[in-house]
């Protein structure tokens, strides 16, 4: 389990946003941003980024591609 420090906005994991029903596709989209915006803060730069920020990130992204693989699917 991911250490309290780097949950967002009461998920645990990138995927358990994705796994919310309260949310809209938008919605998901814009709290993975989000968390993916605070992980990149202005106190870090890539080179100090401790390695579990790194997968964390790789995790967000993994699932943003999901979303919008969903996304391009409803409108086809």
């Amino acid at each position: 389990m991911m250490p309290q420090s780097k949950t967002y906005a009461g998920f645990l994991t990138p995927s358990s946003v994705l796994l919310d029903s309260t949310l809209g596709l938008s919605e998901k989209k814009m709290a993975l941003m989000g968390w993916r915006r605070t992980l990149q803060g202005p106190t870090q730069c890539a080179t100090s980024r401790p390695r579990q920020d790194e997968e964390l990130l790789h995790e967000i992204d993994k699932t943003l591609a999901r979303l919008n693989r969903k996304d391009a699917s409803r409108s086809n």
